[in-house]
């Protein structure tokens, strides 16, 4: 199903789970998703918010809520299972982008080592790594951005070679507008 991104990285935990009960309430959506670190890193502020977030969210929003966290890279590999081990003990449904997202090394390592889905492919533009990243199971939930990887058709493409290797895609979507018509596509085609 859908759900709702919230972006913000400066708010407390507490604003950010405030913004995303009201979405919830307004649209009727059961799933949000919200961001970890400090994109690219971590800093003092975004570790200390993490650890409140992740058990607030889960919390404040119940246990019907599901709930995905995306890190955009922020972590080394020791923060990432740290994180994803949270993570996954209060059930959320995937951990985006734990450490740099073209080291399918260190990304395969988190995965290998935790329960919780690692999902990710939102910055890939090249059909070679997606296959590599499909092939290697890199990633348990492969996401080519409709507008970052060149379009709908080549989007549909990964999702095919992931249906084809047993795995999930989920759609990402950069920015608003006509893309959410792409998505609406998307869904409406790709099984997995």
């Amino acid at each position: 199903g859908l759900y709702y991104a919230s972006g913000d990285r400066t708010s407390s935990a507490e604003q950010v789970v405030d913004e995303l009960r009201g979405f919830m309430a307004e649209t009727g959506t059961k799933a949000v998703k919200f961001r970890l670190g400090a994109r690219l890193k971590t800093t003092p502020f975004s570790d200390a918010r993490d650890a409140k977030l992740i058990p607030l969210a889960r919390k404040a929003l119940g246990d019907d809520a599901v709930l995905y966290a995306d890190a955009n890279s922020s972590y080394q590999v020791p923060q990432a299972l740290r994180v994803g081990r949270m993570l996954s003990e209060l059930n959320y449904g995937y951990f985006e982008e734990p450490v740099w997202f073209e080291d399918f090394a260190e990304t395969k390592q988190v995965s290998d080592a935790l329960p919780i889905t690692i999902a990710g492919g939102e910055q890939e533009s090249s059909l070679r790594r997606f296959e590599t990243m499909i092939a290697e199971r890199v990633v348990d939930l492969v996401q080519p951005d409709i507008l970052y990887f060149g379009g709908l058709s080549r989007a549909i493409r990964v999702a095919r070679m992931a249906d084809a290797a047993g795995m999930k895609a989920v759609p990402h979507i950069s920015g608003d507008g006509l893309g959410f018509l792409n998505v609406l596509h998307f869904a409406a085609v790709v099984p997995n």
